[in-house]
């Protein structure tokens, strides 16, 4: 699973720079709903068979969750910001232009508009809002389209694709008492989002950013993942290894073909034919590439990567000023380099400690008892 983690992130890169070797692979916003089913899936596994149910499970869940998260969005937050003040001194430097835009931007703000772009940018929570925001004479209000309006939200983030972590640190928050539920119940939730969508799509909602950034919509996706993880733990013909390679080959495949699948509507609405047909496939073959790639641990090292290339991708971007180089390979290289450093300087120390705080939490639970 790993590796399709990493994929999945690499075509967000390319979505943001140029094709790799002429491949577009999935494009960025269905990369992104993708990894919505994927961490659907893992915060369900992890939570019932790492955290337990009690308060003490959840209160260790959110607590290493903010380990996994902050620490490392923290550091590209603050190296981006970095590069946006040696882009001021040295005109050969690229960035985002978040610190441009701040300055042109912000004083203009009401004392609510600084605060949302202050929160919001440390705390990622409520990122994602920006997509339905507007500022009118500096004050926030609500917009069906932020991307028709200035000043933008966005154009002041200095991780501007960190919003999908605002919609990520959302289901962490609601995971304990959403994942646990039923699979009826889980399914009925996706039934209503799915529906709600539908509806909007009706109602002309048919453009960025109601095609994957509106959070109530995209929810039923991470529920989708976890009912993924019940179809593993069911020790189904998909837990066989064959079917495990059939599914790695069929999402791989489907990943590199995407650009050919068909863009036309699908029988739900407000999803294309293609778009329905590959989430569906990760969907399925989800719990099948995990029984296959659990136990290896090059794999899990490579995925690892996954999370801090998607965060420094637009760090990285820029700086390449456009020249790519052969096969548009150096956003993707200069990304999966800076990842390389940040899994072996930050996150590797900080998953040995959050695996210690576990081992310490259920060895006081075992003990308890006696």
């Amino acid at each position: 699973m790993g590796s399709f983690r990493l994929l999945l992130a690499i075509a967000v890169v390319v979505a943001h720079s140029a094709p790799l070797f002429g491949l577009q692979l999935t494009g960025g916003a269905v990369a992104v709903q993708a990894f919505y089913i994927v961490s659907g899936f893992y915060v369900s596994l992890i939570l019932n068979e790492k955290y337990g149910p009690g308060a003490a499970g959840t209160k260790l869940f959110y607590s290493n969750r903010f380990l996994r998260i902050y620490p490392i969005y923290w550091t590209v937050l603050l190296a981006s910001i970095a590069l946006s003040f040696v882009e001021r001194w040295q005109p050969g430097i690229h960035t985002t232009g978040a610190l441009d835009n701040l300055i042109r931007d912000f004083p203009g703000l009401s004392l609510g508009g600084k605060l949302y772009i202050l929160v919001t940018n440390v705390s990622l929570v409520g990122m994602d809002w920006g997509n339905f925001l507007r500022f009118d004479g500096g004050h926030i209000q609500a917009t069906v389209n932020a991307f028709q309006h200035r000043p933008r939200a966005y154009e002041m983030d200095f991780v501007p694709q960190a919003w999908t972590l605002g919609v990520e640190v959302v289901v962490y928050l609601i995971a304990p008492f959403l994942f646990r539920r039923s699979v009826p119940v889980l399914a009925a939730i996706v039934a209503l989002t799915t529906a709600a969508r539908a509806y909007a799509f009706h109602l002309g909602l048919t453009e960025d950013p109601w095609t994957y950034r509106f959070f109530p919509f995209e929810l039923g996706l991470f529920v989708l993942g976890s009912i993924a993880y019940r179809v593993y733990k069911a020790d189904t013909i998909l837990n066989q290894r064959y079917a495990g390679w059939i599914c790695l080959a069929a999402v791989l495949g489907l990943t590199f073909y995407f650009p050919h699948l068909s863009a036309a509507p699908s029988v739900i609405p407000g999803f294309q034919a293609g778009q329905l047909l590959y989430l569906l496939a990760v969907f399925i073959g989800i719990p099948a590439i995990f029984q296959l790639t659990k136990i290896n641990k090059t794999d899990r090292w490579i995925g690892e990567l996954s999370y801090p290339v998607y965060l420094s991708q637009m760090m990285i971007i820029p700086l390449c000023s456009g020249q790519f180089g052969p096969g548009n390979v150096y956003p993707v290289i200069g990304t999966v380099a800076v990842s390389a450093l940040i899994v072996l300087l930050i996150d590797r120390p900080l998953e040995k400690f959050r695996q210690a705080r576990v081992r310490r939490v259920k060895g006081a639970q075992w003990s308890a008892p006696a």
